[in-house]
């Protein structure tokens, strides 16, 4: 559908009385707002909104996206209504998980452009420190690791194994 079209999420939306989402009141934000903080420190799973029409659900939903939370409507028709979860905690776990992927595949084209990107933007230690933290102990292994590996004599013909 066009940009601006009912049920696609944009701009404000023409309810059966003729009204628009900007006529929605800001004590409806406010209580919404209020709502999805509470939730965000409390306990439960998910928040559950009653039913609402268009125009409010996509105030919850532009809501919970500037609150970071996730939003979805369930139901339908009148019973329709939005659910809030929680985004997914980042963890060092999520991110080792990262290292076990199988390899990816690619075309000669794409390594290439690849060992070029690399080449031409490098990232220094410096770079690296500045963005995680980790122990001296284990900045100075990864540090000696990184020596060890320029002292390579083998050829490497493209930079990638």
């Amino acid at each position: 559908m066009p940009y601006g079209q009912p049920g696609r999420g944009r701009g404000p939306h023409k309810q059966d009385d003729g009204s628009t989402s900007a006529s929605i009141p800001k004590s409806f934000y406010d209580t919404i707002r209020k709502r999805i903080d509470e939730f965000k420190v409390g306990p439960t799973d998910r928040l559950v909104f009653e039913a609402m029409d268009r125009a409010q659900r996509k105030a919850v939903h532009d809501m919970a996206n500037r609150l970071r939370v996730i939003s979805k409507s369930s139901g339908d028709g009148v019973s329709r209504h939005c659910v809030i979860t929680r985004r997914p905690a980042a963890t060092m776990q999520a991110a080792s998980l990262c290292s076990e992927s199988e390899p990816v595949s690619l075309t000669h084209e794409q390594k290439k452009a690849i060992v070029a990107f690399i080449k031409e933007h490098p990232i220094s230690d410096d770079d690296i420190d500045s963005h995680v933290t980790v122990s001296t102990e284990a900045r100075d292994n990864v540090r000696e690791s990184r020596k060890f590996q320029g002292q390579r004599t083998e050829p490497q013909s493209d930079g990638l194994k």
